[in-house]
């Protein structure tokens, strides 16, 4: 029987082939690769890819012994970046335990989207390799010249429209209840003047305004 063949496929092109089990002999094959006798990558009848490891967790998996476990996706065309996903552990000099998405070589913490296991939730940081909150955002200002850490922006022109930013307690977590209290950018003009509103919601209703600043 047939377990395996390397060669040169032509169906109005030249390509290499690599199959394993082609006539389907037995069920669940898998194409192996090896170096000096360990395995280093494989890829399952259906499709799943593990590297460096036989185990895999679903789709492509790849695990390594070193202080940044690193995927890497670099496009040389023209203002193409190298971006880089890391899963770090050991002694890495980015923290431990940590997963980073960067671009570029130089790993500064101005150049980090950073995840953060909290113990009982997952931490985000841009801008910090440290989050200690949910979601953490450093910036660098300079006087005379603010950085904007966050930017809500209304996309329509029509008067009375608005972009919100809302709060919500405990079980107030389904946003379509409309249970949650905001603060809230207005159109007034349909162009780009906006009142500021502030309101609140009582136990079990929705929300009310309390303040209004004009932007007037």
């Amino acid at each position: 029987e047939m377990l395996g063949v390397v060669g040169v496929w032509s169906n109005n092109e030249n390509s290499l082939m690599i199959a394993a089990d082609p006539d389907n002999l037995r069920a669940s094959s898998s194409i192996v690769f090896t170096n000096d006798g360990t395995e280093t990558m494989r890829i399952s009848s259906g499709g799943d890819t593990t590297i460096t490891t036989t185990t895999n967790q679903g789709g492509l998996t790849i695990t390594s012994a070193t202080d940044n476990t690193t995927l890497r996706l670099i496009n040389t065309a023209t203002s193409g970046q190298d971006w880089r996903l890391y899963s770090t552990g050991g002694s890495s000099g980015l923290g431990v335990g940590k997963l980073f998405i960067k671009v570029g070589t130089t790993e500064t913490a101005a150049r980090l989207v950073s995840f953060v296991d909290g113990g009982s939730d997952i931490k985000v940081g841009i801008g910090t390799a440290s989050p200690t909150a949910k979601l953490q955002i450093h910036t660098t200002t300079n006087a005379g010249n603010p950085e904007v850490a966050a930017f809500l922006v209304n996309n329509s022109a029509t008067i009375n429209t608005e972009v919100r930013l809302a709060f919500a307690a405990h079980t107030n977590d389904i946003i379509s209840t409309g249970r949650y209290s905001y603060i809230s950018a207005k159109n007034t003009t349909g162009s780009n003047g906006q009142d500021l509103v502030f309101a609140t919601n009582p136990t079990g209703a929705s929300a009310t305004p309390k303040l209004t600043i004009t932007s007037g």
